[in-house]
């Protein structure tokens, strides 16, 4: 073997490792091991202490008088008290609600939980939001006590904005509505279950206006009439079950009385009588 001092790795590098020693003397390979040994346990040094530094960790901030917790924060890393978890509970011990919390602003989703663990609602937030404000921007979802989905819609500055869709226990579509900052505008639509349209109507303001259309699971009108003021109103027509249409409208410009007239299933007229407003309206006289 080579004496140390003619390597070309340079002797005067090596010589002070060797020296730590003390006066034994190892060949190029051992030194070389234990340099790279040595700089590994560095490494698992760094590791060991960033992962320190960035583990998660529970506080308990309050409890029910029966010992269970009541709010958990689980922090992000020791690092940053402004980034956390959020978990309330039930006083029986079952999760409440879960949240992410970023300088003191909600992030990312919102969740609530029935007592038996099933999801409730979840809200999808479109932005950071207050943690005292209850409904923030983004797309709510909601569900029934068995986990099936029951509807959902975007809230903008805390009121339903958009389409809100509502579903039937059995997972089928219920009917959908048009909101603008809270309330029904536009077309509104109900479903039978076979996705067969059931309730045609129009709103503005909250309020029902023009014909309100009524639909059989066949697909074949039903009714329609008018409606003024979100009140019933006329024209009235109804295809009854004999076969026969009954057709109501006000019989003069007062519209103290009204003209019902049936007829058979090629409009030949069978019979017409007229009646008066009463106290609660008028009557339909199928």
């Amino acid at each position: 073997m080579l004496p140390l001092s003619r390597l070309k790795f340079g002797y005067m590098k090596f010589y002070r490792v060797i020296y730590v020693f003390g006066s034994k003397k190892y060949g190029i390979f051992t030194v070389w091991r234990y340099l790279r040994f040595m700089r590994y346990q560095y490494y698992i040094l760094f590791i060991i202490l960033f992962s320190n530094c960035n583990s998660k960790y529970d506080v308990t901030t309050s409890s029910y008088s029966n010992g269970n917790p009541k709010t958990i924060l689980t922090y992000k890393n020791n690092s940053n008290k402004s980034y956390y978890d959020i978990t309330w509970f039930y006083e029986t011990g079952e999760i409440d609600f879960k949240a992410t919390v970023l300088a003191n602003k909600f992030i990312g989703n919102k969740i609530n939980y029935y007592r038996n663990g099933k999801v409730k609602e979840i809200d999808s937030l479109a932005f950071p939001c207050e943690l005292n404000f209850c409904c923030c921007d983004g797309k709510v979802t909601k569900y029934d006590s068995l986990g099936n989905l029951s509807e959902y819609w975007y809230n903008k500055n805390g009121l339903e904005e958009g389409y809100v869709y509502v579903f039937k226990s059995n997972g089928k579509l219920d009917h959908i509505s048009n909101f603008i900052a809270g309330k029904k505008y536009g077309i509104e639509k109900c479903f039978y279950d076979n996705g067969q349209l059931e309730v045609l109507a129009n709103y503005e303001n909250d309020t029902i206006i023009g014909i309100l259309y009524f639909f059989k699971e066949n697909g074949d009108t039903l009714k329609y009439y008018n409606h003024f003021q979100g009140k019933i109103d006329f024209p009235y027509k109804k295809w009854l079950e004999n076969g026969r249409i009954l057709w109501g409208d006000y019989s003069d410009k007062t519209e103290s009385t009204v003209l019902w007239i049936w007829y058979d299933k090629n409009y030949k007229e069978l019979k017409r009588i007229t009646k008066s407003r009463s106290d609660n309206g008028y009557v339909v006289p199928e």
